[in-house]
């Protein structure tokens, strides 16, 4: 990386290359380093341009936005469905350790299932659910 070439297995010439490498993890690395659980050498040639983006449970205001995002990505040519009130208020104070990959597959899946629909969380079947959301969503309802 540092010389901007490679040495293809099997060639005794080298190329150049013009490349950039752009690495995520949800670990402090910095603390890793001085376990030594993460080498220091790469973690400096890593932490050129660090970029910190807060987890989906810090920025739950983004969840309407995310979710008509992937309902009309989603769709199929149809209506994206849509959530009544009191679902999307579940949603947002749901914890989402998937992140926004777990918000976009559930979104996905209730997109196949309930096309065009508005939707009740507590009118889907369980086995769809995350069992945290569902817990939320009955506590929530009481």
């Amino acid at each position: 990386l540092e010389e901007r070439c490679v040495e293809p297995v099997g060639s005794n010439q080298q190329l150049s290359i013009d490349v950039r490498v752009i690495a995520a993890t949800h670990r402090n690395l910095e603390e890793m380093v001085s376990a030594g659980k993460f080498r220091e050498d790469l973690f400096y040639r890593l932490n050129i341009l660090p970029l910190s983006v807060p987890a989906l449970c810090e920025r739950s205001g983004d969840i309407p936005e995310l979710i008509l995002h992937f309902a009309e990505h989603y769709c199929l040519g149809e209506s994206p469905i849509n959530f009544t009130r009191r679902s999307m208020h579940v949603l947002q104070s749901y914890s989402w350790p998937g992140n926004v990959r777990e918000l976009s597959n559930l979104m996905q899946r209730l997109s196949v299932l309930y096309p065009s629909k508005k939707i009740e969380l507590t009118n889907i079947s369980n086995d769809l659910l995350p069992t945290e959301l569902i817990a939320l969503s009955e506590q929530l309802t009481s």
